[in-house]
């Protein structure tokens, strides 16, 4: 056993036990000191230890640790070494085709179908209607447009501005468009094609997984290659046949993509519009992910609105991409940290340091920030950028969503659904997975108790989803309120509805009451109702 420092460290901590058992076999030992092996390697000061003084540790299987599936690959000694191929779901070339390059266009063309993209819900030959920014592919054998091959002319439409019906089970929802030539482990999206430069940027997006179903690719974008007219691409194996689906635009707003690359001396500039279209000029289709009937995108606005709130009230700085709270310790000072980003997202969170901790650097940022170092608003945009917040959010709303709608609301008696579904999720948010439910303490700073909190991202939401853009994610419920060939069943038209109904049950009671002779009472019933339609019709009117 001394020939395991950590364990035999471990048996002196033991009362009792022969200080000579350390010159004995393991097995040996806990033959003779039963609660040796009870006992928890935790009840001693690992830091002290490596853990290749551990004896053939390097032999045994990496899935046989627990929570190994969560750790970053950068974080596992030689992992990084292993061939993809080799991993418990491989990534490799699916299909042999590579196509070349032969025009890029922009978001502006519109009626595509001979295309290559969609998902593997709907196929990869999903067509678009508007915003469909795309590269056209052609044969390898650069002869134009003249060739007349079966691949000639294929459009991979861009995932940036067109989304396609992707995901499984319980966390099925929207995802960009693209392709899978590696596998499902990623999905390849076409990103920004600029006619200008005739280059374009392609990304990948990941997904998670829940016992209830598969979400779609949603995590990223993760940059991956950049091409230029007439570079090959491998777009893996092409299949065959049309698809009657259609994808739904995004409605997002172009980026302006330099002709030339910047020099090392210039500054990059935001390159976005800096004039806000007209509220008559904006797109009504909302880049979304459904998460159960929930927009987990426009519950992240509401949570962000909300932060921006509370950020102004607490003297920090507002709550954008670039926001830093102050330092503050919870549960005994166990966990301390900043406030930070534009969703407030407290820097103990495990699933925040994992995130930064994947930028290189970021692992010693985030240890620093936690310590009580403030950061600069520059290392924030660098070690926890825009999409790192946006994904880190995302996720976490998925997880508590599927998990809330399995708990009892004390409130109805009845699982948590509907509004209070999004009340519960956004206190998970604000006060941790663990909080009270509707309780009427507040955070460490003081303002909204985690009650008032829900009931507030509550109303966000709702006026998100009801404002002059038609809501994607249906009533709060997750139940649609369409019916027929686009007829919307609403409050007013439900009430025109009851005074016809009344308005004819009172004629037909009057007359029936009112005659007995068969004849004359057949005939003014005739008369009846026509008066009840009559002050039906004028009732709906109204």
């Amino acid at each position: 056993m001394s020939n395991v420092p950590p364990i035999a460290s471990l048996s002196s901590q033991i009362a009792g036990v022969n200080p000579n058992i350390s010159q004995l076999p393991i097995g040996q030992a806990i033959k003779q000191v039963p609660q040796l092996a009870q006992a928890k390697l935790n009840q001693i000061d690992l830091s002290e230890f490596a853990l290749a003084q551990i004896p053939n540790l390097n032999s045994v299987n990496l899935e046989q640790f627990s929570g190994w599936s969560e750790e970053l690959i950068s974080n596992i000694p030689l992992l990084s070494q292993v061939p993809l191929s080799s991993f418990p779901v491989p990534i490799a070339s699916i299909g042999s085709a590579v196509m070349r390059i032969d025009t890029i266009y922009s978001r502006y063309e519109s009626k595509r179908n001979n295309t290559i993209s969609g998902s593997d819900v709907e196929g990869f030959a999903v067509a678009c209607e508007k915003d469909c920014a795309y590269i056209e592919l052609d044969d390898m054998e650069n002869a134009g447009r003249r060739a007349t091959g079966p691949l000639e002319g294929k459009q991979w439409i861009s995932g940036k501005y067109q989304e396609v019906r992707g995901g499984s089970g319980c966390l099925s929802g929207w995802e960009p468009t693209g392709r899978h030539p590696f596998g499902e482990v990623f999905k390849v999206v076409v990103m920004e094609p600029s006619e200008t430069s005739d280059t374009v940027d392609t990304a990948l997006y990941f997904r998670f997984s829940l016992p209830c179903g598969k979400s779609p690719y949603i995590i990223g974008p993760v940059p991956f290659l950049s091409y230029s007219v007439n570079s090959p691409m491998f777009v893996g194996r092409l299949e065959g046949g049309s698809s009657n689906s259609i994808s739904r635009s995004k409605g997002v707003a172009s980026e302006t993509k330099p002709s030339k690359p910047l020099s090392s001396n210039q500054t990059k500039e935001n390159t976005l519009p800096t004039q806000p279209l007209p509220e008559s000029k904006r797109e009504c289709a909302r880049p979304a992910t459904y998460v159960n009937g929930v927009d987990v995108a426009l519950l992240g606005e509401a949570l962000a609105k909300l932060s921006e709130g509370i950020a102004n009230l607490e003297n920090a700085a507002s709550a954008d991409y670039e926001a830093i709270g102050e330092m503050v310790c919870t549960e005994g000072a166990r966990n301390c940290g900043r406030a930070i980003g534009r969703y407030q997202l407290m820097s103990y969170r495990e699933d925040v340091q994992r995130a930064v901790s994947s930028i290189p650097g970021g692992a010693n940022f985030i240890l620093n920030v936690n310590k009580g170092q403030k950061p600069t608003r520059e290392e924030l945009f660098q070690y926890f950028p825009p999409a790192v917040q946006d994904k880190v959010l995302q996720n976490s709303l998925a997880e508590s969503l599927v998990s809330s709608q399995q708990e009892i609301d004390p409130k109805t008696g009845q699982m948590f659904r509907g509004d209070r579904l999004i009340e519960r999720v956004a206190q998970k948010h604000f006060g941790g997975s663990g909080s009270k439910i509707d309780a009427s303490y507040s955070n460490i700073l003081g303002g909204y108790s985690l009650k008032q909190y829900g009931e507030k991202v509550r109303e966000l939401y709702n006026h998100n989803t009801s404002d002059n853009c038609q809501a994607n994610s249906g009533d709060s419920n997750g139940i649609s309120n369409s019916v027929g060939s686009g007829i919307t069943l609403n409050a007013s038209w439900s009430i025109k509805v009851a005074l016809f109904i009344s308005s004819f049950l009172v004629g037909m009671w009057f007359l029936i009451r009112l005659f007995h002779k068969r004849k004359q009472q057949i005939f003014l019933i005739l008369i009846g109702l026509g008066v009840a339609v009559t002050l039906g019709t004028a009732a709906l009117s109204h």
